[in-house]
């Protein structure tokens, strides 16, 4: 009896270590996420899965919310595709339209120009920096366009590793009390192992 209480108290300080002690845990996924950045390092990792072919993993901080989605055996080319594909669909979403249902007060569906999406591209060396401010809803969704509907500050950038073939795409939600500075240095900190 006493073997096993030792065994379950080893496993419970083993997976309590992996969760709490961030360096470890990402040293784990360093095999598998291959981007880094010193201020990644006070996240906590909570979920990983697979959709639409793209591995994804989702961390916290607080009330922040960094997803990173790894495509793989990815071309030059063919990142820049994804990224321009991205940014086209994302900016589309916040373009001005005609209303479905055409009334009296309102013909158009119009979003304030400091709700819709800023393309931002940074270099440093050889190295781009690509990304998108704006803002989402409570479910992080796009197209928040009004006040009311608006609930997270979010950058979206995308980070191409020519050496590993590999794009990866960042998502990162905060609340509307932080700064896109913050967020903007944040992405900017990663680079590609």
């Amino acid at each position: 009896m006493k073997f096993l209480n030792k065994k379950i108290f080893i496993s419970f300080l083993f997976f309590f270590f992996i969760f709490t002690n961030v360096n470890f845990c990402f040293a784990l996924l360093g095999d598998i996420i291959h981007i880094r950045s010193d201020k990644f390092r006070d996240f906590i990792f909570v979920k990983s899965f697979k959709q639409y072919g793209l591995e994804i993993f989702v961390f916290k901080r607080g009330e922040e919310i960094l997803q990173i989605e790894k495509r793989v055996d990815v071309e030059p080319a063919e990142a820049d595709v994804f990224i321009n594909d991205d940014i086209t669909a994302i900016q589309g979403i916040f373009m001005d339209s005609v209303s479905a249902y055409p009334g009296e007060l309102s013909n158009k569906i119009v979003c304030d120009d400091q709700y819709k999406p800023r393309h931002k591209v940074f270099t440093v060396s050889t190295f781009v920096y690509e990304y998108l401010l704006l803002y989402s809803t409570s479910r992080f969704g796009l197209g928040a366009c009004t006040k009311d509907s608006i609930y997270y500050k979010h950058l979206i950038g995308w980070l191409y590793c020519f050496k590993r073939k590999e794009l990866y795409t960042i998502k990162y939600f905060c609340s509307l009390k932080e700064d896109f500075q913050n967020m903007e240095s944040l992405f900017k900190s990663f680079i590609c192992d």
